[in-house]
């Protein structure tokens, strides 16, 4: 019973003080977002192809030796010459892709800026 009066004065007593209200403040924060700058541009070589046959092997061993010394020659089957290209196209498509998401976040947060600034925040 003791204990029971104790409990009911610290509880009337804590209903009897009226606390300050509180104010929250809400700010919106627009987080910083880091733009990488795009890679440089792929810069390819020339490459020249020499078809050797055959018939015109002798001149293309002559013409070949004349430029390098040795005569080295890196065959390749037509099927093989395919899906090299075919691999080319699509390493191209991929980066291409890959590009475009990149300018489209880029846009994205370029928008944004405007946005705020043109709103005066």
């Amino acid at each position: 019973m003791k204990y029971l009066l104790i409990l009911m004065l610290l509880l009337t007593a804590c209903s009897s003080t009226q606390l300050e209200p509180v104010k929250v403040i809400t700010e919106t924060v627009k987080p910083i977002v880091y733009n990488p700058p795009l890679p440089r541009p792929v810069q390819i070589e020339n490459i020249r192809w020499y078809v050797i046959t055959k018939e015109n092997m002798d001149d293309q061993i002559i013409t070949i030796e004349k430029m390098q010394d040795k005569f080295v020659v890196f065959a390749m089957t037509p099927q093989a010459y395919e899906n090299m290209a075919a691999n080319l196209q699509e390493i191209k498509r991929y980066t291409e892709q890959l590009k475009q998401i990149v300018e489209y976040y880029r846009d994205l947060n370029t928008q944004e800026e405007n946005t705020i600034n043109n709103d005066g925040n």
